[in-house]
């Protein structure tokens, strides 16, 4: 990852896990959350985002997807926040000139949660994280909701990428 962000200069997106991958191999750090991100929650962006190629054409504050216990610690050098909620501070950033790290899920599609939730582990996560099955499936259909935005977003970011 390392190689390709920094010495080949390639463009390259990164999406939760991947985001916190990126941070750490580029020299930041992430760490474990008290409180778990997790629920269509609301990210702002700043006024780095407005000059970023991803990002100056989204709105300035927007719902996601968060699925996350880990979050941004330190960030890598030449990296900058363009997102923030409440939870995570570090919700979305660029590295260089090529790569970009989202800890949110613009992925989400239609039937994304309640997918992940037919897994028994991740089900009891969510209830856990969250309190209840009640609010599991308020989180499903929350997620629905947004799933046509959020498609949205994910093809501007891939054809922003495909113009780098």
């Amino acid at each position: 990852m390392r190689t390709w962000v920094r010495d080949l200069n390639r463009p390259y997106f990164n999406i939760c896990l991947g985001h916190q991958l990126l941070i750490d191999a580029l020299g930041g750090t992430c760490a474990h959350m008290q409180i778990p991100e997790i629920g269509v929650l609301p990210v702002a962006l700043n006024d780095n985002a407005r000059r970023d190629p991803l990002f100056s054409s989204l709105s300035r504050q927007f719902p996601v997807l968060q699925w996350h216990g880990v979050g941004t610690e330190g960030l890598p050098s030449d990296t900058t926040v363009l997102a923030r909620p409440d939870g995570c501070a570090v919700q979305a950033i660029p590295c260089g000139d090529c790569a970009w790290g989202v800890q949110f899920h613009p992925e989400n599609v239609q039937g994304t949660i309640s997918t992940w939730t037919q897994d028994q582990a991740n089900h009891q996560c969510v209830v856990g994280w969250l309190g209840s099955a009640d609010a599991t499936l308020a989180m499903e259909r929350d997620s629905d909701e947004i799933a046509a935005d959020q498609f949205r977003m994910t093809s501007e970011f891939h054809t922003a990428l495909r113009q780098l």
